[in-house]
């Protein structure tokens, strides 16, 4: 009997010492896991500064993505800074997406145009001055809806079969002649035309009046800034010195 407490002693002296010795276990991991605890965010820039690390740039690069698909103005700005970075310039059409292909109207609504007629002998007093002391100037028409803007101006011009415009004394050097517009291509802000039929002029000074009506009837769109004009495919210009004109 006297052996067996013995036994049972030496048990629960055992099981008091092991559980200290367990605390003292859990004591130090506790201490182990508290020294891996994770820096507190706002230690953590000034962490990242003193071992010279820096936020990662695809991340900003995703947030301003996704800012721009749900802000156009900032897609926008973006845009047009890249175009600048690229030395594109909008403003003379040469960026690909500011290149026009076509002037953009109203298919529904009657449209007011400019025709170009002449006033002889007018020295540049009220349009502007061309050869032989002559002045070009515009005369309002209405045409009716058109998706074709230039084209139809330009018939609206080439319609006009009197030498004089009325009673207003404007001149017409188109008159004696009977053209169409055959097709029109606008690009990077010019505009190729291409007309086909007869020409004839009245004398040396229908030159540059013929042409001036042509042209500036083109050049009153702003989204045009030159135009080269083709009678029956040769270019007016060469089509008027050969023919000693």
């Amino acid at each position: 009997m006297n052996s067996r407490k013995t036994f049972l002693f030496v048990l629960v002296g055992l099981f008091i010492l092991g559980g200290c010795s367990v605390t003292e276990g859990t004591k130090t991991i506790q201490v182990e896991e508290q020294s891996s605890d994770i820096i507190p965010l706002e230690d953590a820039s000034e962490n990242n500064r003193s071992i010279g690390l820096t936020q990662s740039p695809q991340i900003e690069t995703a947030q301003f993505k996704e800012q721009a698909v749900n802000n156009p103005i900032i897609a926008l700005k973006d845009a047009d800074q890249n175009n600048q970075e690229t030395n594109c310039d909008n403003t003379l059409g040469g960026c690909p997406v500011a290149q026009i292909s076509k002037i953009e109207t109203n298919p529904f609504m009657e449209q007011t145009v400019d025709i170009f007629l002449i006033a002889l002998e007018d020295n540049g007093q009220n349009g502007e001055k061309i050869g032989c002391n002559d002045s070009v100037l515009a005369v309002s028409r209405t045409i009716p809806p058109t998706t074709n803007l230039i084209e139809d101006t330009l018939s609206e011009l080439l319609s006009v079969k009197g030498q004089y415009y009325g009673k207003s004394g404007l001149y017409n050097a188109l008159y004696q002649s009977d053209l169409e517009v055959s097709k029109i291509n606008v690009n990077n802000r010019t505009a190729s035309v291409y007309l086909t039929g007869e020409y004839l002029l009245g004398g040396m000074c229908d030159t540059p009046r013929f042409d001036a009506q042509l042209r500036q009837t083109i050049l009153q769109f702003p989204e045009i800034q030159q135009a080269f004009i083709f009678i029956n495919g040769t270019e007016i210009g060469e089509l008027f010195s050969a023919q000693g004109i």
